[in-house]
C-alpha cells in the first residue's frame, strides 16, 4: 500500500506558522538529517537553535552535517560525541 504525504522544510514551517522562536532541534531521522538541515538554513541563521543530531546513518554524516550547519551559521560551535552531534551558538 502506498500513501502520499505532504512534507515541508523547517524554514517554510517556521515562516508559515509565524514562529518567533526556535530553541532546539533534535533529529534522528534515518539518514535524512542533511536534508532537514538544508531545509532549516534560515532557522539556523536567524534563530540559532541548539542542535542534537544523530550522525551514524551515513559514513560521512559527521563532516557533512557540521559543514551544512556552519554554512548556514558560522557562529555555531559543534561537538561530536559517540554518533551524535551537538551544536550551539555561544553568545559572549
Amino acid at each position: 500500500m502506498k500513501e502520499r504525504i505532504a512534507i515541508t522544510t523547517l524554514d517554510k514551517f517556521v515562516e508559515e506558522k509565524k514562529l518567533t522562536r526556535v530553541d532546539f532541534i533534535k533529529a534522528d531521522i534515518e539518514g535524512a538529517e542533511r536534508d532537514m538541515l538544508r531545509g532549516a538554513a534560515n532557522v539556523l541563521k536567524t534563530h540559532a537553535p541548539k542542535l542534537a543530531i544523530c550522525t551514524y546513518h551515513l559514513a560521512d554524516d559527521p563532516d557533512v552535517l557540521e559543514k551544512i550547519i556552519k554554512e548556514a551559521n558560522p557562529n555555531y560551535t559543534v561537538v561530536h560525541l559517540r554518533h551524535k552531534l551537538f551544536a550551539m551558538v555561544v553568545n559572549n
